[in-house]
């Protein structure tokens, strides 16, 4: 974990040093350097994504409509971080992506 900041200079209480918010560049840029480590590279990560129906008898069961929006992009940021992806999407609007194995 890195933590960005502070900036030095001058403050909006008219002080000078240390404690001002940084440039916006200069977060996304932080961000974006965090973000690119290959965090998982070399891991194997499966992700499910969509609803669930789980039986309550033969005729009855318990489910949601969950659409898998966050399945994807769980699966996508794995392996943005290097990771080798297999997606398992259930009943999804989401079609399989090529990136990801499944």
């Amino acid at each position: 974990m890195e933590v960005l900041g502070p900036a030095t200079g001058d403050q909006a209480c008219g002080e000078v040093g240390a404690g001002r918010l940084l440039e916006p560049v200069q977060i996304v840029a932080g961000l974006i350097a965090g973000a690119a480590a290959p965090r998982l590279a070399g891991r194997r990560v499966l992700i499910t994504a969509g609803p669930t129906f789980e039986d309550i008898d033969p005729v009855r069961f318990i489910g949601n409509r969950s659409s898998g929006k966050m399945g994807f992009a769980v699966a996508a940021a794995a392996r943005a971080m290097g990771a080798r992806v297999t997606w398992w999407p259930a009943r999804c609007r989401w079609p399989r992506q090529p990136a990801c194995a499944g």
